[in-house]
């Protein structure tokens, strides 16, 4: 085949350039060419870190949570006073600042909600936040951690919270509880401050003043550990647990005090029904 130059290699060139131009525009638009090579496409850096963001109010976290951040800070440690509950559908950790009552995720005249619930896939750290004032018909008012959802609730607190079952706390995901409180949820049927179907472990946490029918404190079918906890002062409206309801599953307790948890009616109750797998 003859070769041109001149004029018909800048023709040439030129067509090259457009087809280029062509397959750019046509893969960012999200078509195939067949037989087009891949091109690759400069991504532009953002203007600020998707890595961590401040917010100061309520739209601004369901905005942030929308969004890339890997971590939300509470940026002046007031209320978020949800309208309606708060959907966490993606890896993310909303921290706070100061003490946890310094940061409280809270519904405001909102009748028949919980205040955050955890999707499925999602691993979640709630860091120095409290979470109150959920009443719901659904189980969970405070959180609701789906199956296959992972939550991590640290140096926070979960109070004021009523549901049919897990008024602070329904998991039926994995949940690590660590330096957290949960005073005064209830009442509920089962687990006044966590109710338990999926794996929990609470460590060097405390839970006084919560009511249920069984395990006024915490209600686990499923597997459970307790270590370094305080679980006292709890109530029972029925004769069941005021305190560790262990209905199924496994359970261990280390190293933690669990006494003085009594019925409503001023009668003691027992303190953990369904003897722990281990104790230690």
């Amino acid at each position: 085949m003859a070769t041109h130059s001149g004029n018909g290699g800048s023709i040439g060139a030129g067509r090259r350039r457009l087809s280029i131009l062509v397959a750019v525009a046509t893969a960012v638009a999200g078509l195939v060419v067949a037989g087009a090579p891949p091109v690759a496409v400069a991504q532009t850096a953002p203007v600020e870190s998707a890595v961590d963001v401040e917010v100061f109010n309520t739209a601004e976290l369901r905005v942030a949570l929308a969004g890339p951040a890997e971590t939300i800070r509470r940026a002046d440690g007031e209320s978020f006073v949800l309208g309606e509950t708060l959907l966490i559908e993606r890896d993310v950790k909303i921290e706070g600042v100061g003490t946890p009552d310094g940061s409280v995720i809270r519904l405001g005249d909102v009748r028949n909600a919980r205040v955050v619930t955890i999707a499925g896939g999602s691993n979640v750290v709630i860091d120095g936040v409290t979470i109150a004032g959920g009443d719901t018909r659904d189980n969970g008012g405070g959180v609701y951690v789906a199956a296959g959802a992972t939550l991590r609730l640290q140096t926070a607190t979960s109070r004021n919270t009523s549901a049919p079952d897990g008024a602070g706390i329904e998991n039926d995901g994995t949940r690590v509880v660590d330096t957290s409180t949960f005073p005064d949820n209830g009442p509920s049927k089962k687990g006044g401050g966590i109710r338990s179907q999926g794996d929990v472990s609470v460590v060097n946490s405390t839970f006084v003043g919560n009511t249920a029918s069984q395990g006024g404190a915490i209600s686990t079918p499923g597997s459970g550990k307790v270590v370094h906890s305080t679980i006292v002062g709890n109530k029972s409206t029925s004769s069941s647990s005021a305190g560790i309801d262990r209905n199924g599953g496994m359970l261990e307790v280390f190293y933690s005090i669990i006494g003085d948890n009594e019925r409503t009616n001023g009668s003691s109750a027992s303190d953990c029904s369904g003897t722990p797998d281990l104790i230690g």
